[in-house]
């Protein structure tokens, strides 16, 4: 006998949970970050892909009705958010751990986080959270200032003093 979890029906029940889930507590009143991961888990039992829908379980055919893409998924649910709302609460899955625990204790918002994952790399997010006081509530206004200042340092790095007379003994040694 396999486990309830390896049941052919494991998956409907899933999807049945978190889609009455959803629409009892409404998109107003949830974490954003668990937000994108029922999203992302209901993408996955409908075999929606890219926008549209891949292969769909068998089980889940016999339902009268099943989403083909992201948009109909949301007309399904009743909520009334864009496209990019649950693109931004799908990316929100894919934090640091770091980052992910300045969103979960309102140090920086989901907006301010998606802020820093798209401008830097994760080295950089390391970077950036370990030299800003986490005992303050982090803007996106100091998020913006430090990406602005790693874009000017990449762009136009600092030589240092000896820059100059080091390359003229170099192409006098040559």
């Amino acid at each position: 006998c396999k486990p309830y979890y390896l049941n052919d029906n494991y998956d409907t029940v899933l999807k049945n949970l978190i889609e009455t889930n959803i629409r009892q507590r409404g998109i107003g009143n949830t974490n954003q970050r668990k937000m994108g991961l029922c999203i992302k888990e209901l993408d996955r039992i409908y075999g929606i892909r890219e926008g549209s829908a891949g292969k769909v379980s068998s089980n889940l055919e016999s339902n009268n009705f099943t989403p083909k893409n992201e948009e109909e998924l949301l007309k399904t649910l009743g909520l009334g958010i864009t496209r990019q709302t649950i693109q931004n609460y799908k990316k929100l899955t894919e934090m640091i751990p770091e980052l992910e625990e300045l969103v979960d204790t309102g140090i920086a918002t989901p907006t301010t986080a998606l802020a820093i994952m798209r401008n830097l790399s994760e080295e950089e997010q390391i970077k950036m959270i370990s030299s800003l006081d986490t005992t303050k509530k982090i803007t996106q206004r100091q998020i913006k200032q430090y990406i602005d200042e790693i874009k000017e340092l990449k762009s136009n790095p600092q030589k240092p003093e000896d820059y100059d007379s080091t390359k003229k003994e170099l192409q006098e040694y040559k």
